[in-house]
């Protein structure tokens, strides 16, 4: 069977996105993240069978060097760190964002808008790239999510060789700062590794292609994630009248307790717990209305649970919210023990369709730090899908300081050390991936 790659993507840089410009604080989540990686790295590669490597993309761009007087600053403070790394085979890589001091406003605006601007950032970060490893630049990844025809033009011209910004589907985007440009579309973007087209990066063309790859991060429709609505492999319908008298379970008599926690355009989340039998994970049923949306099993790690001293902290469910929730018309959620009518406090709850910060809504990705549940249904999806499988995700590196982003990727990567097919895994660069379809 081919392999399922993964490929994980780094942004090192500072804890803050506007970072106060008269502080040179160190980076202490690419601190924490190199540990995390390095004491995972064995442990990954004795459950594949195979070299683990990462990718790592370093901000050397005006903002760094405005800050902390030079763009290659984490180079400098870093260099063991990153010696480390590249002695492992990992992937060094330049993220670059935009970021400009504006003195008439006393802030930073990510400024995409301005092409002179967006040209001077990427040479500054080229240049202090190769004079610090002696090499050009060859991954790139640009900030805020956000790439044109003539940025990745300079990439390619400058040396760059594989670009791990785009995620396709996505159409929306906010960014809380101010910022200038228009936020790309990218809804038709490729979803495997191509050669764009020198007309329109979002295409490939055979005819007038770049030699440069764009390698897309993974990204699902969450109906695609979320899969066919069935109980027990089979299209619900509750019709019968034994199948409600089933389901009038007394709730007197039970140790069930419960908390729909969220649900908004992106997800629906929360917790459900048997206090009679703290090891079973209870199924949950989710509902619009009197309408069933799913059965899910809570059965995902969170820390507060565990805290909290409900078992070992496994009972979160999470759900990726269903196309047709995301109409701008009133819905209202519910989440109930299955097979009873017992409700979860905070039911029924209304969708929130307010977005949120540097979070789409339109595609859901692999997010390492984000509901371990999730992760493992997007992992299984890329598993069992033919032809060449592959995963390509990022994260900061301040995440690691996060306390529930944290304990996300304990249990993300747990849930792939114990994977059944874990001998199918392999964790590899950009050059790697590409060099299987070559």
């Amino acid at each position: 069977m081919e392999k399922l790659s993964f490929v994980i993507c780094v942004d090192v840089e500072p804890e803050e996105r506007a970072i106060d410009p008269k502080v040179t604080a160190d980076w202490i989540g690419f601190e924490k993240t190199f540990e995390f990686f390095e004491e995972l790295r064995p442990r990954l590669g004795d459950a594949t069978g195979a070299p683990v490597h990462f990718s790592w993309f370093l901000r050397m761009d005006p903002q760094i060097a405005q800050v902390y007087g030079n763009p290659a600053w984490a180079v400098a403070r870093y260099d063991r760190l990153l010696d480390r790394l590249q002695a492992s085979g990992d992937e060094i890589g330049l993220h670059v964002h935009a970021w400009r001091w504006d003195r008439a406003s006393s802030n930073w605006i990510a400024d995409m808008g301005n092409q002179k601007w967006v040209d001077h950032s990427v040479r500054m970060s080229f240049a202090a790239f190769e004079q610090s490893f002696n090499r050009p630049c060859l991954s790139f990844r640009f900030g805020d999510r956000w790439l044109d025809n003539e940025t990745l033009d300079l990439v390619e011209r400058l040396g760059g060789r594989f670009e791990l910004t785009l995620e396709p589907g996505r159409t929306k985007l906010i960014v809380p700062e101010d910022h200038t440009g228009v936020i790309s579309d990218w809804s038709l973007v490729p979803r495997r590794p191509y050669h764009p087209s020198k007309a329109d990066f979002t295409n490939c063309s055979d005819s007038n292609s770049r030699q440069f790859w764009a390698v897309p991060l993974s990204t699902f429709n969450p109906d695609q994630v979320l899969g066919p609505l069935s109980v027990d492999g089979e299209p619900y319908r509750e019709t019968s009248f034994l199948q409600k008298l089933k389901r009038r379970i007394a709730v007197g008599d039970n140790c069930w307790e419960g908390f729909l926690d969220r649900a908004d355009y992106q997800a629906i989340l929360g917790w459900a717990f048997d206090a009679g039998q703290p090891d079973r994970p209870l199924e949950v049923e989710i509902y619009d209305g009197q309408v069933m949306l799913a059965r899910v099993t809570a059965d995902g790690f969170r820390q507060d649970l565990r805290l909290a001293k409900k078992g070992d902290g496994r009972h979160g469910f999470a759900l990726p919210t269903p196309t047709c929730l995301r109409d701008d018309k009133p819905h209202f959620i519910r989440a109930r023990v299955a097979n009873t009518l017992f409700d979860l406090k905070g039911s029924p709850r209304p969708i929130d369709s307010a977005p949120l910060p540097l979070v789409e809504v339109d595609v859901l990705l692999l997010d390492l730090g984000g509901e371990p549940w999730l992760a493992s249904q997007i992992i299984a999806l890329a598993h069992g899908a033919p032809g060449m499988r592959y995963l390509a995700t990022s994260l900061r590196s301040h995440e690691i300081s996060i306390p529930v982003r944290r304990a996300n990727l304990h249990e993300t990567f747990a849930n792939i050390l114990n994977h059944p097919q874990a001998k199918d895994f392999v964790f590899q660069t950009p050059a790697e991936l590409v060099a299987r379809i070559e």
